[in-house]
């Protein structure tokens, strides 16, 4: 799903958390969480690549469409008929794997189970046949897709990478990034950020050395790692620097 705002990221999240009896902790156990609300798997594989997924599902006799390039992976998803199966590469840290499913699980929400629950919701039940790819749409389906802005296509994953590694088009790269930030989110919502930097606020804006600090003690306390939870909080900071003059600006006596 593309073009979707902060807040929206925040809610999906924020619905994710309310939606499963799986408590909240800190670092959280996502994977748990995950699959008290979906049809999800989770299989890690000692130096995750393209070629063993295809094995897992060749063995199963389920075909996949997905060129092997021999590239490594740090996971992947594969979503079909409302499941997900989410690969992860067993090599790397658990931090690493915590922020790993996380990218992978906000890819399922976002590119997948809303996606999907749009076009049947607007579409119909059985349009869930031409999303999952086990038929194409007819005409009038596909007129009315275009209509309301609904992409008919089968699910693709987007691990296509041009040779040099780099992600080949922009309809990719805003998948990445959103899946991004919904990933950010589910590891450590917004409320959990404002509980952290409560006392730090100062402190972060002192210095790069600081922030690094600040970053690092997050990264121990949420289980991700701290490059990304430093884009978290840094994105919180810009937010909230923003914000304030605006609300200084209400506060003054008119």
């Amino acid at each position: 799903m593309k073009g979707l705002t902060k807040h929206r990221i925040r809610q999906i999240a924020q619905d994710f958390w309310s939606s499963t009896p799986v408590k909240y902790t800190t670092p959280c156990n996502l994977a748990h969480a995950a699959q008290s609300i979906f049809p999800i798997s989770i299989t890690s594989f000692p130096n995750l690549a393209l070629e063993p997924v295809r094995f897992w599902f060749e063995s199963r006799n389920i075909p996949l469409p997905v060129r092997h390039d021999g590239r490594k992976l740090r996971a992947c998803l594969v979503a079909y008929e409302g499941m997900g199966m989410i690969f992860l590469d067993g090599t790397d840290s658990e931090h690493e794997r915590r922020f790993s499913l996380a990218h992978e699980l906000a890819h399922f929400i976002l590119d997948y189970h809303l996606a999907r629950q749009v076009a049947a919701r607007v579409l119909g039940e059985g349009i869930a046949h031409v999303v999952d790819g086990k038929r194409y749409a007819t005409i009038e389906e596909r007129l009315d897709g275009i209509l309301s802005g609904i992409d008919l296509g089968p699910f693709i994953h987007t691990m296509d990478r041009a040779k040099d590694g780099r992600i080949p088009t922009s309809a990719i790269q805003d998948s990445e990034n959103m899946a991004d930030l919904l990933a950010l989110e589910l590891a450590i919502p917004h409320k959990q950020v404002e509980i952290f930097m409560n006392d730090k606020w100062e402190e972060w804006d002192r210095s790069g050395e600081a922030r690094q600090n600040i970053s690092k003690e997050a990264s121990l306390r949420y289980g991700i790692p701290a490059y990304f939870v430093h884009e978290h909080l840094g994105l919180a900071a810009i937010e909230r620097s923003t914000a304030e003059p605006f609300t200084a600006w209400l506060r003054k006596e008119r």
